[in-house]
């Protein structure tokens, strides 16, 4: 279960590495994330859905595995915004320097490879 988050983290931070986020431009958090769900999960169909979709963190391909967390990541000049939830709460935002998310995940993932493949080993 781990390796399969870690992975679904990477993949989004790989996915939305070389995006504008112009998209979101005066969007608050809430609306932002409402805006990526209803995309990917919503019953209708709209043009930019596609475009929209690849700013989803999570759940993406991870079902159960994050207890109803909605995250989003959104580049934003040299920043990037993470915006998240869990089920009914509000949304909050963390801005950090563009790229932080995926240096962090790629850190995070390959710590974990190296630790199973040691204790594989023993």
């Amino acid at each position: 279960m781990i390796s399969i988050g870690l992975g679904s983290l990477w993949e989004s931070a790989e996915d939305t590495a070389n995006c504008s986020g112009v998209e979101f431009e005066g969007n608050s958090p809430a609306e932002a994330l409402d805006r990526v769900m209803e995309a990917r999960y919503g019953d209708s169909e709209k043009p930019d859905d596609l475009q929209i979709e690849r700013y989803e963190v999570l759940p993406l391909w991870t079902g159960p595995s994050f207890d109803g967390w909605e995250a989003i990541l959104i580049p934003e000049g040299g920043l990037e915004r993470f915006i998240f939830r869990q089920g009914t709460e509000s949304a909050h935002e963390a801005r950090w320097e563009r790229g932080t998310f995926l240096r962090v995940v790629t850190e995070a993932r390959s710590q974990f490879e190296a630790s199973a493949r040691s204790a594989i080993e023993r």
